[in-house]
């Protein structure tokens, strides 16, 4: 697979940043006018940006076959039906274009068939609500002014003549009859653009001097319809937008209004009305999105970009990853080469989800979208862009954020952004830039932001279905070559960190209000650091236990570890006392003294193989300090009743098992942190006191044990610095020559057992049985004979095998 930006080339004016705002938003009036951008005004170049999509070629084909003669039984009246932006005034553009007779007949073929070009100009009254005033009316260059519907209809189809046959009727405000509708149209073929008249109802209703006027606009439809219906190359297209649109409640009543109207002229025949949708599925919008934002696609990379997408997506599944089976349809497949540079996801989010919003209006907020976050991947050249997917809507870039949150009437949704996906500021990465951050200095692809920015995309819609469920997360970031893991992961990590994330009924969404873990972190902010550190020496002090070794724990002074031969000690330092550092050469300061001294005047140690240091590392005391005071918000707000009523059931059950996890993550936090083992060895250089240092395996929430001593007790089994009850005998060759005082023929077993509590080169003796089976091993084979006083007796070779007692007196 090659990236889209090495197959594909963007419009000059998308990959310079110059598409200006009008370009994007389609307007019929200026188009009338003459004043429009060539992009819509120039027949060519609009023809040359517009895709063929069914429903345009449907328009074309119904309403100037009707126009034209050649199918006297076409429509006369189309009614295209969708949201803001859907692409209903492009196309009453291309209609007003293809009719008027000044567009060539080769610019039409890809759109119409040739019989049903217009042979001569067809008048054309093209009427945008929004641009009709009642109350000041509508000055012509010659004067007339237009105050109604009809007579503006008039004044465009037949000039100051046709005005004066409506001029009673514009004047006073009320609806003509049939009759003079057909006075106007005449024999010749005329088409009438009606592109949302809600805003023009708006305005009568809320015009104390006009409001009786509104109630005329419905005779107005019902006098027009039927006569266009009655003239044999007469058509009317008009566009109502969804009753969620700015104008819904005027939209319900049009459409209310048309449905009886078309009902009683169905009952008279039955073709009259074609309702339409200019874009219907994700696959047309894509190819329109595609025609207008790019020179050149490669078809042969779309092939096989799609192909290896397909293929990917067989193998996720075989494997049980977590993605929607229709992937793996054929019509996805479809949908990927069609859709080719766009992924399906992204189409889909953007059609199905975000067009919900009134402000984004359809394809002119995706054009717009599109545009700039194109721009930007030409410019960044991100390795794997195999397709622009929707984390490719580059959050980092503003007017990007700009674009999702305050035009879309969503601007609480920027502050999600700051804190949770992108900061704009490095010192203080958001959320989900610091889980990236973090995976990358680990060698781990970054994820976070992928994952964030897709759930963002999914939440902004505040319909039902906002959020996304972790199959769709999947689908939508996931590319050829991804470990199917990493979202899943991700996803973890986020739901943790995160302000504004919440998981609900299956889904995550993004909130603009804050989620537990900005509740949480809020009450941290009322944790004093001296309470954080007293919960933490607390549950370090549980964390490692009397039992295998003497524990002291947080020992400030030589004293305060005991200088003998018993149990070996292991001395837990206060990580404010001492903490060491990955690069460090020596021992702290502080550990070599507590090492070489003993007692309260500066005394020599004398047992230093009997005592170990587990010493915190610098670089995590932060992190086990921050742990601790989330965990201790985390258990207040669970402890609180006044602040349980607060929550919802979702948050006050997700509370619950961020008691647990929290509380496990501090056990984590605390075992990452203690990870510096020192240990006497004779091969340590002097220099470092003979303390050798062992950093101890790093513990997963998984690995976490109650006693963390057996840690410790596993590390020095794995040096061999230590003997435990399972070890085999000591060897009588190997006491005599390491552990047998010099110069002494005897020694008493207690002087032997002292010895590995003294001398740095020798085993620690954690459990004295190997020992003793060593001194009884030397008793078998004439090594030594085993004097008991106080039984009066010495044992050899031919005695029977005494019980060794470890003491000075033997």
């Amino acid at each position: 697979m090659r990236p889209i930006y090495e197959t594909c080339r963007l419009r000059p004016e998308v990959l310079k940043g110059e598409l200006k705002d009008a370009v994007f938003a389609a307007r019929l009036t200026p188009v009338v006018l003459g004043k429009a951008d060539p992009v819509y005004g120039d027949p060519p170049t609009f023809f040359s940006r517009t895709y063929a999509t069914s429903g345009l070629r449907t328009l074309l084909q119904e309403a100037l076959g009707r126009l034209s003669g050649a199918d006297p039984m076409a429509n006369p009246i189309i009614r295209l039906e969708t949201g803001f932006g859907g692409g209903k005034t492009h196309n009453l553009i291309a209609l007003y274009h293809a009719a008027n007779g000044r567009t060539a007949s080769d610019v039409l073929a890809r759109f119409v068939s040739e019989d049903r070009h217009p042979t001569e100009p067809v008048r054309v009254a093209a009427v945008v609500g929004e641009d009709l005033d009642p109350v000041n009316g509508v000055r012509h260059d010659d004067g007339i002014i237009t105050y109604t519907l009809w007579g503006e209809i008039a004044y465009q189809l037949a000039g100051p003549a046709g005005y004066r046959l409506m001029e009673a009727s514009d004047r006073a405000g009320t609806a003509p009859g049939t009759q003079k509708w057909e006075e106007l149209f005449g024999e010749e073929p005329a088409l009438v653009l009606l592109d949302e008249i809600a805003p023009y109802l708006r305005r009568l209703k809320t015009s104390k001097e006009h409001t009786e006027r509104a109630g005329q606009v419905a005779a107005f439809l019902k006098s027009l319809l039927e006569a266009v219906a009655a003239l044999p190359r007469t058509v009317v297209v008009l566009t109502l937008a969804e009753a969620s649109d700015a104008f819904g409640q005027e939209t319900e009543q049009l459409a209310h209004v048309l449905t009886e109207l078309l009902s009683e002229l169905k009952s008279v025949s039955a073709r009259k009305e074609l309702p339409l949708t200019p874009a219907a599925g994700e696959e047309e919008i894509g190819a329109i999105l595609v025609h207008r934002l790019f020179e050149h696609v490669d078809p042969e990379a779309g092939r096989a970009t799609a192909q290896e997408y397909k293929d990917y997506y067989d193998r996720l599944l075989a494997q049980g990853a977590d993605i929607p089976p229709a992937a793996v349809h054929a019509d996805y497949a479809t949908l990927l080469e069609r859709g080719y540079p766009f992924h399906p996801e992204l189409l889909i989010v953007l059609n199905r989800k975000t067009s919900t919003i009134p402000n984004f209006q359809r394809t002119r907020g995706a054009l717009r979208l599109l545009a700039t976050a194109l721009r930007q991947l030409w410019e960044t050249r991100p390795r794997d862009a195999w397709l622009a997917q929707l984390h490719h809507l580059d959050l980092a870039v503003p007017k990007i954020v700009e674009d999702l949150t305050s035009r879309l009437d969503r601007p609480r949704y920027r502050q999600v952004v700051q804190a949770d996906i992108v900061s704009g500021v490095p010192e203080a990465p958001a959320h989900a830039e610091a889980i990236d951050r973090q995976w990358e200095d680990e060698g781990r692809p970054p994820f976070a932001g992928k994952v964030a920015t897709t759930v963002l995309l999914h939440s902004l819609t505040r319909a039902g279905g906002s959020g996304a469920r972790p199959e769709e997360i999947n689908l939508a970031v996931l590319a050829p070559g991804d470990d199917p893991t990493l979202a899943a992961r991700s996803l973890e990590a986020l739901e943790r960190a995160c302000w504004h994330l919440e998981f609900e009924s299956g889904r995550y969404i993004f909130k603009p209000e804050p989620a537990l873990n900005k509740m949480v972190a809020d009450e941290a902010q009322y944790i004093g650091t001296a309470k954080a550190k007293e919960e933490l020496d607390r549950r370090i002090r549980g964390i490692w236990q009397e039992g295998i070794f003497q524990v002291r724990h947080f020992p400030e002074e030589p004293a305060r570890i005991p200088d003998d031969a018993g149990q070996p000690k292991l001395a837990i330092i206060h990580y404010d006392a001492s903490a060491a550092r990955d690069d460090d050469e020596l021992p702290p300061e502080f550990v070599r003294r507590l090492f070489k001294e003993a007692g309260t005047v500066g005394g020599v140690r004398t047992y230093q193989n009997n005592v170990l240091f587990l010493v915190a590392d610098g670089a995590q005391v932060a992190s086990m300090v921050r742990a601790t005071r989330y965990h201790l918000a985390v258990d207040r707000l669970a402890s609180d009743p006044e602040r349980q009523e607060t929550l919802t059931r979702d948050q006050r059950k997700r509370l619950g098992e961020l008691r647990g996890t929290s509380d496990l993550e501090l056990r984590v936090a605390i075992h990452r942190a203690y990870r510096f083992l020192y240990c006497p060895s004779a091969d340590a250089p002097e220099r470092a006191a003979r303390l050798a240092r062992e950093a101890l395996p790093a513990q997963e929430q998984g690995d976490v044990r109650q006693d963390q001593t057996r840690v410790v007790l596993e590390s020095l089994r794995r040096l061999e610095k230590i003997y435990t009850a399972d070890d085999p005998p000591i060897a009588p060759e190997f006491l005599r020559q390491k552990a047998w005082p010099a110069g002494r023929t005897s020694v008493t077993s207690g002087d032997l057992r002292r010895a590995f509590a003294m001398r740095r080169g020798l085993r620690m003796l954690l459990d004295h049985e190997p020992l003793r089976r060593g001194i009884k091993e030397g008793i078998a084979r004439s090594r030594w004979i085993y004097y008991d006083p106080a039984e009066e007796m010495g044992y050899g070779a031919a005695s029977p095998p005494p019980s060794i007692r470890l003491d000075d007196e033997v």
